[in-house]
């Protein structure tokens, strides 16, 4: 008669939530880097002399210029740059916040005359 074996789980047998983890962390990076990008890549209305200077592949177009539609849609690459920004920022600050909040207890308590709390 042979003795039933019982299965230990091991390390590689637990759910893994590391690689989860990772891949979430990885999206709010990337959600605060499209922030940047969307702010950085994107051309800008100048001003001058109190009045939006239009691009100039609008007019070379030939076609119809819509001043009111170009203003809108560089509003709208702002906002969309400010939301993503703003909220990759928050959710990273939310995400690594036992980082952070050690990060700063350790700069707080820190002595930086070197002394034990002696005036």
């Amino acid at each position: 008669m042979q003795a039933a074996r019982c299965q230990v789980p091991t390390e590689t047998s637990k759910p893994s939530f590391r690689g989860k983890s990772r891949a979430f962390a990885a999206v709010l990076w990337a959600v605060f880097a499209a922030g940047l990008v969307i702010q950085f890549f994107t051309p800008g209305l100048k001003i001058e002399n109190r009045a939006y200077v239009m691009p100039a592949s609008s007019i070379a177009a030939g076609a119809e210029v819509r001043p009111d539609l170009i203003v809108q849609r560089e509003r709208g690459m702002q906002w969309a740059s400010g939301l993503c920004t703003l909220v990759g920022a928050l959710a990273l600050a939310f995400w690594y916040r036992r980082s952070l909040a050690q990060a700063l207890n350790l700069r707080a308590s820190a002595d930086p005359r070197g002394t034990s709390g002696v005036p």
